[in-house]
């Protein structure tokens, strides 16, 4: 059942997959294949949850994934324009990046959304490990 209300999200618009970002064809880290799932707007979910201004500054970890969606959506709409992809990155380490774009001649850079002016200093760890490979 949950396989069909998704196909249906994607048929409606109203879901998009971000596919996994892979670096290489040989690595020593096993990057996750399976896509994220975004909101193709994230006021859809904000509305569905009754969510305002005053509610989501109660709930910084529910605004913080809309606003990843938020980013998420704009990213591929820019680079769409460029003709350049957007990717996210999990591996088996549980090291990720938000959203990696890479362009058509295949340079990329990585993105982490975060909310709020402190920023763990684990986010970066992600940055490091996936460039090193």
């Amino acid at each position: 059942t949950i396989t069909d209300y998704l196909n249906c999200f994607n048929r409606l618009f109203l879901t998009e997959d971000l596919p996994s970002f892979g670096l290489k064809l040989r690595s020593s880290v096993k990057a996750l294949k399976n896509p994220k799932r975004h909101y193709t707007d994230p006021s859809l979910a904000a509305a569905a949850m009754n969510a305002n201004s005053e509610t989501l500054m109660k709930d910084l970890n529910t605004f913080g994934y809309l606003f990843e969606g938020l980013c998420v959506r704009d990213l591929r709409v820019y680079s769409d324009y460029y003709g350049a992809k957007v990717y996210h990155y999990h591996d088996e380490k549980n090291n990720e990046v938000d959203a990696i774009v890479q362009l058509e001649d295949g340079r990329w850079g990585m993105f982490e959304i975060k909310v709020g002016h402190k920023v763990k200093q684990d986010s970066y760890r992600s940055f490091s490990v996936l460039y090193a490979e």
